[in-house]
C-alpha cells in the first residue's frame, strides 16, 4: 500500500502490518483499510462527560462536505468509514477529516485517552486483540485480559455438534451445486461459486456446529469439493443435453437420459474431458484458495488463539 505512505511521513504513524497508528494532535489514532469490506476506517480516540451526543450531531452536520463518510460512537471512540477511494488517493479524505475533525474536537473540549473509558493515567498502551487495534490503558487491558479469558472458558466448555454443523454444510452444498449449474447455464462467471460457498459454509458451520475445528475444515474441503465435481458433471449434462436437441427434427432426448451417459462422455470424448479437466483444475483452485483465506483464517481468530499483544 504505496498509497498510504504519507501516514508515516507527513503524520509520523508508525505502521503495523495492515494499521496505522499514532497521535493527530494530542488524540490517540489509528487507520487501517478493510480490504474485503472496500473501506477505509479512522478511529479516534475521543470523549466528552457531558453534551457528547449533542456535539456528535453537530459534527456529522460538519462532515457533509466530505462525500460518503459514516461515523458513529463506540466506548470512548470516533469511529469514521468510508469506501476506499476509486484511483488510491487516500490521503485527500483523510487531510480532510483531521482539518475537520481534529479543530472540532479541540474547539469543543474533548478530550483523548484509552479507547473503552476515555481515562489518561499515563499508562496508555497500543495493543493488539486479535484483528482489533486499541489503545489501552493497564486498567482497560486487564479488563479485556479478564473478559478474554472468561470467552476461552466459555469456548472450552462449549461442545462442538460436528454433525449438525455437516449437515448445514451438506445444505449449503447442495445449494451451491444448483447455483453453479444456473449461474454456468447463463454463461456467467462459475468460479465466483467456490469463494461464495467457503465463506457461507464457515459461517454455518460456526452458527450450527459452535465452534470451529481442523476435523471440521477438513470436513468442509471435502463436502465441497464433491459438490464441485458433481455441479461440474451436472452443468456439463445440460449442456449436451441442449447440444443434441438442438435441430427441430431430432428425436427429443430425456435429460435424465443424457445425464446417465455424462460421466462415461467425460470419459471417452478428448474435448470434453480437457474441458471439464480444465474447470475442476481452475475451480478447484479457486476454492483451495478461497477456503485458506475464509475458513483457515478465520480458525486462527477463533477465541482459544487469540492473545492480548502490546505493540509499542
Amino acid at each position: 500500500m504505496g498509497s498510504l505512505d504519507f501516514l508515516s511521513k507527513d503524520y509520523q504513524f508508525k505502521k503495523y502490518k495492515n494499521v496505522y497508528a499514532g497521535m493527530l494532535q494530542g488524540f490517540y489514532t489509528i487507520f487501517h483499510v478493510d480490504a474485503n469490506a472496500k473501506k477505509c476506517i479512522l478511529t479516534i480516540g475521543a470523549s466528552k462527560a457531558e453534551n457528547g451526543e449533542d456535539l456528535f450531531a453537530l459534527l456529522q452536520s460538519r462532515l457533509c462536505e466530505i462525500k460518503k463518510v459514516k461515523t458513529r460512537i463506540d466506548n470512548a471512540t470516533l469511529i469514521f468509514e468510508y469506501p476506499t477511494p476509486a484511483l488510491g488517493n487516500y490521503k485527500k479524505t483523510f487531510d480532510l477529516l483531521n482539518d475537520t475533525v481534529i479543530p472540532f474536537l479541540i474547539e469543543n473540549k474533548y478530550k483523548s485517552g484509552g479507547f473503552i473509558y476515555g481515562k489518561n493515567d499515563g499508562t496508555i498502551r497500543l495493543f493488539q486483540i486479535g484483528l482489533q487495534y486499541l489503545y489501552l490503558t493497564e486498567a482497560e487491558r486487564a479488563e479485556k485480559e479478564a473478559d478474554l479469558t472468561a470467552q476461552k472458558e466459555k469456548d472450552k466448555n462449549t461442545q462442538e455438534n460436528f454433525l449438525l454443523g455437516t449437515l448445514g454444510v451438506i445444505g449449503v452444498a447442495l445449494a451451491g451445486i444448483l447455483l453453479y449449474v444456473i449461474v454456468g447455464k447463463m454463461n456467467l462467471y462459475v468460479w465466483a461459486i467456490p469463494v461464495l460457498l467457503s465463506a457461507i459454509s464457515y459461517t454455518v458451520y460456526k452458527r450450527l456446529g459452535k465452534k470451529l475445528t481442523v476435523k471440521a475444515i477438513v470436513m468442509i474441503l471435502i463436502v465441497l469439493g464433491i459438490a464441485l465435481a458433481a455441479a461440474t458433471v451436472l452443468e456439463y449434462g445440460w449442456r449436451i443435453y441442449d447440444a443434441v436437441n438442438e435441430g427441430p427434427d431430432i428425436e427429443h432426448i430425456g435429460f435424465f437420459d443424457v445425464l446417465k451417459e455424462t460421466p462415461e462422455l467425460i470419459i471417452t470424448e478428448p474435448d470434453i474431458a480437457k474441458l471439464v479437466k480444465r474447470d475442476l483444475l481452475v475451480n478447484g483452485g479457486i476454492l483451495i484458495l478461497a477456503s485458506i483465506i475464509t475458513i483457515v483464517s478465520a480458525y486462527r481468530q477463533e477465541v482459544r488463539f487469540i492473545k492480548i499483544k502490546r505493540l509499542d
